[in-house]
């Protein structure tokens, strides 16, 4: 089993329009560490919490290989964050390459969601929890992933603790499949780049209405 470690869980939620803003600031050069803690401040009630939000939210963006490759093509990315899907599609990727737990969330859900219409909060903890333990890392973890898939509309609350699967999202920009693909290929690092066609095929790009 693999072990849950700070480096690797999403312990805090982070509301899409702060890792938008935060985000934007990076590929434009650095992030404003003075408007990262006043927007944090206004989302965050109480100093452990505000501190919490602010180390997730740089966590996030430092040493992330997909922020490097956004930052290589930074004009195409930014214009594709004016729309709503692709900004939806671009952020999850972010989280996705930067937490292998997030990713392999996205990954058995989408499979999950193949065989029926509904998954709940059980089945998830039980589902990784075979690969990561069953603690309580696990489940606070896998709670603020569901929440920013939630807020992204990859899925959709049916009632508490139950899950339907979102409308596949259709990007408007060709940048926003090349930055999911390369979220994909980050953490499965001995696929073939070269089969462009076939990992289109992989549970991962459920979340994608590409034609």
């Amino acid at each position: 089993m693999e072990k849950i470690s700070k480096s690797l869980g999403l312990h805090q939620r982070i509301p899409m329009d702060i890792l938008l803003e935060t985000f934007r600031a990076e590929l434009n050069g650095g992030l404003d560490i003075d408007r990262l803690n006043e927007l944090i401040n206004t989302e965050y009630a109480g100093e452990n919490r505000q501190k919490k939000g602010f180390r997730q939210v740089k966590t996030t963006l430092a040493d992330n290989s997909l922020v490097e490759y956004c930052r290589g093509r930074k004009e195409e990315v930014l214009a594709a964050l004016k729309s709503v899907s692709d900004r939806n599609l671009i952020l999850s990727a972010v989280i996705a390459a930067r937490y292998s737990f997030c990713y392999y969330l996205f990954c058995i859900l989408a499979k999950q969601f193949r065989l029926q219409d509904e998954v709940n909060t059980d089945l998830i903890l039980r589902l990784m929890g075979a690969r990561y333990g069953a603690n309580k890392s696990v489940y606070n973890v896998q709670i603020n992933c569901v929440a920013q898939m939630l807020e992204a509309s990859l899925i959709n609350r049916v009632k508490v603790g139950v899950y339907e699967f979102g409308e596949p999202q259709k990007p408007e920009y060709p940048v926003t499949v090349d930055v999911w693909k390369e979220s994909y290929f980050i953490n499965e690092p001995l696929a073939n780049k070269e089969d462009a066609d076939g990992i289109m095929f992989e549970p991962y790009f459920r979340y994608l209405k590409v034609e």
